[in-house]
């Protein structure tokens, strides 16, 4: 395929419009629900806070000049539109993989997604055929500027907590 847009986008997009589905078709039927979704979410580090500023779910009672425009924060956090996108949200689970280990990424996500929900993944063998390559990253994640627990949770506590495992 030309420009290879089926590996480098569209697989992306599909699943960033996975979790924009489970954040307002799936949450709202079954809010218990885990989900782990990979590649970030399809890079929600960043889209995060696009969908934020324009979080205006079915049935909220905005008043007509701010429906269908995104919101600033101040405006979000007025009409409670924050809180609730952050309750729904701060329930998925992304892992690391997908991103050839960009710590450019990996430090948005640090910085934007709750730490506790970021699991450490590689996309073995597809982006990740070295085990160098992932001792780098490894390290990588070592070297991030989080407390260690913090550390210590993304590279597997938190995977292991998802699904009941013990040590």
């Amino acid at each position: 395929m030309k420009y290879d847009l089926s590996t480098t986008l569209s697989r992306e997009y599909d699943i960033a419009k996975c979790v924009v589905e489970i954040l307002y078709g799936v949450f709202s039927r079954h809010p218990d629900l885990k989900f782990l979704i990979s590649h970030f979410g399809g890079g929600m580090p960043f889209l995060k806070w696009r969908l934020l500023s324009s979080h205006q779910p079915e049935g909220w009672n905005l008043p007509e000049g701010l429906k269908g425009h995104g919101l600033t924060p101040r405006e979000l956090k007025e009409w409670g539109l924050w809180d609730d996108f952050h309750n729904r949200f701060d329930k998925i689970y992304f892992d690391s993989a997908g991103f050839g280990g960009s710590m450019v990424v990996m430090r948005a996500s640090v910085d934007g997604t709750r730490r506790d929900r970021i699991t450490f993944g590689t996309d073995y063998p597809y982006e990740f055929r070295d085990a160098g390559d992932t001792r780098e990253y490894i390290a990588n994640v070592k070297s991030l500027d989080i407390p260690e627990e913090e550390k210590r949770n993304i590279l597997g506590e938190n995977v292991l907590r998802l699904f009941k495992m013990k040590r």
